[in-house]
């Protein structure tokens, strides 16, 4: 059996779980149309088969994929675990530590093309720029993150500092060079200060260390949908922070494009990309969704 061609029957199936970027989302930030229509044919068959998503996004940049959908009835895992939310109400919100924030910011204060974001449960907020045009904290804002480019960046200290912005994640932005330096200082910190995880080739994402999709998936099925067993999951994914998901399930699925150590751990890797309808195509052979199918008839 290949490592493509390792799926389970759809009657097996209980819970479907993705991650969002590189794997829903393609290089154009939207739905790929196959994905699309796969998810339409579930909703529309098995309406009580919650599928969840799982991003490091904050829900506020995810609602054009849960309307379409209509995936606001389903628990939804955002900022890599940081919040938990069932039918739109958030269940739990984790905070970084504001001490660690602070003590990571005074590492970075003088890399001049490294910035710092923090995000709470709906906005992300520029803690230090990345150089005076803020290239990659607007990147970040193409990508279809809610950036607030106004506030200035001591103000957002400010508020950090004062527990008047409740921090859940933290993003680390720069170069390769800047990257590659900003892992070896947060080797300096204790692993009880924060996880530290790439998600993209321009950032290191801060979380509290408690907690990841993975810790959320089980509180999905421990806490909210009793009678789903980690065998009845199947897990969407391309990045190192979805590996936490991978891992506590029967089966998981790492797109063609997604990075080395997703591949390795997943049980399955997908034929194609997220830029080809990757979670589209796993899902016709499982469901055996008709070719004739169109979800706009």
């Amino acid at each position: 059996m290949t490592k493509n061609s390792n799926l389970p029957e759809a009657s097996s199936v209980k819970l479907i779980v993705s991650d969002v970027d590189g794997t829903l989302l393609n290089k154009e930030h939207k739905l790929h149309p196959r994905t699309y229509r796969a998810l339409k044919y579930i909703r529309e068959n098995y309406p009580e088969l919650p599928i969840v998503l799982a991003t490091g996004r904050q829900r506020s940049s995810t609602r054009e994929i849960s309307k379409s959908l209509n995936l606001d009835v389903f628990p939804a895992v955002h900022l890599n675990g940081g919040v938990l939310y069932d039918k739109g109400e958030p269940v739990y919100i984790e905070q970084l530590s504001t001490e660690a924030l602070f003590e990571v910011y005074d590492r970075i204060k003088d890399m001049p093309t490294v910035g710092m974001v923090v995000y709470d449960e709906n906005t992300v907020y520029v803690m230090k720029e990345d150089g005076p045009e803020k290239p990659l904290v607007k990147l970040l804002a193409h990508y279809g993150e809610v950036v607030d480019m106004d506030t200035p960046s001591q103000a957002v200290r400010h508020n950090v500092l004062h527990n008047d912005c409740k921090v859940v994640k933290a993003g680390l932005l720069g170069t390769p060079e800047d990257l590659e330096k900003i892992h070896e200082i947060l080797k300096d910190f204790p692993v009880t200060s924060f996880s530290p995880m790439i998600s993209t080739n321009f950032s290191i994402e801060l979380v509290p260390s408690n907690i990841n999709k993975g810790t959320s998936v089980i509180a999905i099925i421990t806490n909210i949908y009793h009678d789903i067993e980690p065998e009845n999951v199947i897990t969407f994914g391309d990045s190192q922070n979805d590996i936490s998901m991978f891992k506590v399930v029967h089966w998981s699925v790492s797109m063609a494009n997604g990075m080395d150590i997703a591949k390795k751990c997943a049980r399955t890797i997908s034929p194609l990309s997220n830029n080809e309808g990757g979670v589209g195509e796993v899902l016709e052979r499982i469901f055996e969704i008709p070719t004739s199918y169109n979800p706009l008839n």
